[in-house]
């Protein structure tokens, strides 16, 4: 790679990094500023302006979030956060396809042991705080382990996700702690 190339790949990345940051900010703020009654794919408002901090498009964004994924719909801006730093700091994203995987099944199994747990609302009552994939998927896996096998299940899931989703390994832990007292 030449020096031009490897320059204009890393100004590519750092807008890049630039645009990630600025949709995880505006996420965070259209989720920070929501209002039951603003305009939405639930709400008819008619022709009452949105309070969202991001406007109309905050308040739909935010709704949608919401509505899918109740309480954990703040990973959405940290997660966009974080892809903005490796962008921005020109790092190659390791294996990004297991990273991604990683990444949608902490959300899903977090939904979904949310669900599992005690029910409560979030906004007076108006959003499950597992959100709809959380009510889903915990019915679901109720109706094949019940309850205990569910948790079981959604346990192991969330694990294994952060096993993909993180740079730990298991030989790193051997070496560096595990097997250090286990030779002791």
């Amino acid at each position: 790679m030449t020096t031009n190339s490897a320059r204009r790949h890393s100004r590519l990345s750092e807008a890049a990094g630039i645009v990630f940051l600025i949709l995880g900010l505006l996420v965070w703020l259209s989720l920070v500023s929501y209002d039951t009654e603003d305009p939405s794919w639930n709400t008819v408002a008619g022709a009452r302006l949105a309070r969202n901090l991001i406007g109309v498009a905050g308040s739909y964004t935010a709704d949608l979030v919401y509505q899918a994924f109740g309480a954990l719909a703040f990973v959405f801006p940290v997660i966009l956060i974080l892809l903005a730093w490796k962008f921005i700091r020109c790092r190659p994203i390791e294996v990004p396809l297991a990273r991604t995987a990683g990444w949608m099944l902490i959300v899903l199994s977090s939904c979904a042991a949310v669900a599992l747990g005690p029910q409560w609302m979030l906004f007076r009552g108006a959003i499950p705080a597992a959100g709809v994939t959380g009510l889903v998927i915990a019915q679901w896996l109720i109706s094949i382990f019940n309850v205990t096998g569910a948790a079981v299940v959604t346990g192991t899931i969330f694990i294994l996700a952060l096993y993909l989703a993180s740079s730990f390994s298991l030989a790193h832990a051997a070496l560096y702690g595990i097997g250090a007292y286990a030779s002791a």
